[in-house]
């Protein structure tokens, strides 16, 4: 429902279905509903993104979440458990690039605490090479990877790997093209959220969006 509160009035009432690894679908239809029912007219290009979501796996999104709860902590038991999460994650859907650099963040993590570095460092650099054939525009992966660099005293790669990420992540864009770049680590944000995000959390320039 929504509502209109002074006066008290209800624009619009609407009860979707469908299934969970359609949530992405489902978002966009409300979206698409809510904005018919105030009158807004969507662009084309809008209309274009809402009609091309992405299905994802409720469980692969669930274990990449809980991946992602793990590695905030700090601890060998929390570490491996998260690792065990993004392992998981991938193994369900290797396409899904998000879950490779957080597999690769943390393996890197946990050679620098709880292990041998280099051997973590390999396993590291195999996940986020992973994730960058998958995803080359990602900034969270070439963060990763200049880290992992850097702990191997690489420092040319690794201020090269650093400033892509950099570049990648303040480059400005649409806000239709910025609403993208942070739906790779949310993929089930709709994304008429993910826009709403980027009102708030960019500021437009002359020659575009980019991040604050």
């Amino acid at each position: 429902q929504l509502l209109r509160p002074d006066p008290e009035q209800q624009v619009f009432s609407r009860v979707f279905e469908g299934l969970s690894r359609d949530v992405l679908s489902l978002h966009n239809q409300v979206a698409q509903a809510v904005a018919g029912a105030l009158e807004v007219r969507l662009s084309p290009s809008e209309e274009t993104i809402m009609a091309a979501s992405k299905s994802i796996d409720p469980a692969v999104y669930e274990a990449y979440l809980q991946g992602r709860y793990w590695a905030g902590k700090h601890g060998e038991e929390e570490f491996r458990r998260a690792q065990g999460y993004f392992e998981r994650a991938v193994a369900l859907d290797p396409s899904f690039s998000p879950a490779w650099t957080e597999l690769a963040d943390i393996q890197k993590r946990f050679g620098f605490f709880f292990a041998d570095l280099e051997t973590s460092l390999g396993r590291a650099e195999t996940a986020v090479r992973r994730a960058l054939e998958l995803d080359p525009e990602s900034g969270e992966a070439h963060a990763v990877f200049g880290d992992l660099l850097a702990a191997r005293w690489q420092w040319r790669e690794a201020e090269a790997e650093l400033r892509r990420a950099v570049e990648l992540s303040r480059k400005p864009g649409t806000l239709d093209e910025l609403a993208r770049r942070r739906g790779r680590m949310n993929p089930r944000l709709s994304h008429d959220w993910l826009r709403y995000l980027v009102t708030i959390g960019a500021r437009r320039d002359a020659d575009g969006w980019r991040w604050k």
